[in-house]
């Protein structure tokens, strides 16, 4: 679904195709539909503390959480006691040290002792590197799966998206269609290929860095005519073009295009 990931296998003489994700309208026939959202601002989805994963994303729901009134639902882990007690015993450790240095404590007497010793190597105090931050931790609620998600998406007045950090120039990922295709007004980031999809700012918000989005969020709560329009909007769009029944005529017409390109080869 990522075009960068297709470019890359190529250029390794891999033969691949790009085929977005999509959504299928049946869904629709199992949420609830009437009831008028509940939820301002959401993000439903992964928040991956790895390089090329959601680092980027971590940076963006921290800004507004501080800003705006977003809530996540998501699978995050969380450091259990002994965890966040054996941390802080290190952190702790290497101020000691750190304050020892800082007395020109010599540093033959810190290697006698073997703690010190130890932490003598330490270039930076210890830290909770690989937990998402507490901050977000404290909006955060249990992960929403199936038709749950789809209607968390729905019950809620604007839904945020970030790309993963691999995808860097195209707009690719799933929550793309899962929320225009239930009716959700999407505010995604700014992606070369997006118009593609959808009409930016008709279809779906779009936001190129951490203050427009911001913005975009704060403006269209003011202007609940133009957030039910671009939702409408959105949802047409997906309902009409991103479906899973298109995606699926094109995939076969790539197999179908494979075999071919085969039995040429064979002869």
């Amino acid at each position: 679904c990522v075009p960068e990931l297709v470019a890359g296998f190529r250029a390794e003489g891999v033969r691949s195709h790009h085929v977005n994700h999509g959504f299928a309208p049946r869904i629709l026939n199992q949420l609830d539909l009437k009831s008028e959202p509940d939820t301002d601002f959401a993000f439903v989805g992964s928040v991956v503390k790895q390089n090329r994963f959601h680092l980027e994303r971590e940076r963006l729901l921290l800004q507004l959480v501080k800003s705006t009134n977003l809530q996540i639902w998501s699978e995050i882990k969380r450091p259990s006691f002994k965890e966040r007690r054996d941390i802080y015993a290190r952190r702790n450790a290497y101020k000691i040290v750190s304050a020892a240095r800082r007395a020109r404590v010599s540093e033959q007497v810190l290697n006698a002792l073997p703690l010190a010793r130890k932490v003598a190597h330490w270039n930076a105090p210890p830290i909770l590197n690989q937990y998402v931050d507490q901050r977000l931790a404290r909006r955060t609620h249990p992960p929403v799966f199936g038709i749950e998600m789809f209607q968390r998406l729905r019950a809620s007045r604007v839904v945020f998206n970030n790309h993963i950090d691999i995808s860097q120039v195209s707009a690719s990922n799933m929550r793309l269609f899962e929320a225009t295709g239930v009716g959700a007004c999407l505010l995604t980031d700014w992606r070369e290929n997006l118009s593609d999809l959808f009409e930016p700012d008709k279809e779906v918000l779009t936001y190129r860095t951490a203050e427009e989005c911001v913005e975009k969020v704060k403006y269209i709560f003011e202007h609940e005519a133009e957030r039910r329009s671009i939702a409408a909007a959105g949802q047409r769009r997906t309902l009409r073009e991103h479906t899973f029944e298109k995606l699926v005529a094109q995939l076969d017409e790539i197999i179908r295009a494979a075999l071919i390109f085969a039995s040429q080869k064979r002869r």
